[in-house]
């Protein structure tokens, strides 16, 4: 385990990346998560599981986890066919992250489109 200069715990911070800025509601979304050893040391083999949340301005719309091995790992996300149109923050984070009094979760966060023919709510 590696503990941040100058803390008493582990000090993880994790990044988002997905295959496209935009999707329609239902297409399946893949992620890639990367966590890393705040310290800068490289990645962070600690955590074995990310959690994903898409966000509007009113809170999460859809929740997701990524299995991680060695400070990375990947999956597929379907997107719900109820999620209204709009811009929408992918968050990602570990458990590790909420033992931080001062975690940015939107630091590595990445802010997707998404747009929903069946409906006309935004």
């Amino acid at each position: 385990m590696t503990v941040a200069f100058g803390q008493g715990h582990l000090s993880e911070r994790v990044y988002v990346s997905t295959d496209r800025d935009i999707y329609v509601s239902g297409d399946d979304m893949f992620v890639s998560a990367f966590c890393l050893d705040a310290s800068g040391k490289g990645f962070s083999a600690s955590s074995a599981v990310a959690y994903l949340e898409i966000c509007s301005p009113d809170g999460p719309v859809q929740t997701a986890k990524v299995a991680m091995k060695d400070g990375r790992g990947s999956g597929v996300i379907t997107l719900k066919n109820t999620i209204p149109t709009g811009n929408y923050r992918m968050v990602a984070y570990t458990s590790q992250c909420f033992n931080e009094d001062d975690y940015d979760f939107e630091a590595g966060s990445r802010v997707i489109s998404i747009i929903n023919p069946f409906t006309t709510d935004r």
